[in-house]
């Protein structure tokens, strides 16, 4: 909870701290989900909204 207490921090090392423990945790997650074979994409939210479907499942094939 927010103590209102200021806190001194060195924000590259912290930055660098958190992309190192939330990247250790995508991996952790895919493996698990991999393990028991489930699919899995990831999506970015400054991407098309349906491109992680596209991803899983395929692109449509279109007739020619």
């Amino acid at each position: 909870p927010e103590t209102g207490a200021e806190l001194l921090a060195d924000g590259d090392r912290a930055r660098n701290d958190f992309l190192e423990r939330f990247s250790a945790a995508r991996d952790s997650l895919a493996k698990r989900f991999a393990a028991v074979g489930i699919a899995h994409v990831e999506h970015h939210l400054d991407r098309e909204p349906d491109e992680p479907l596209r991803r899983l499942f395929g692109a449509p094939q279109r007739a020619a």
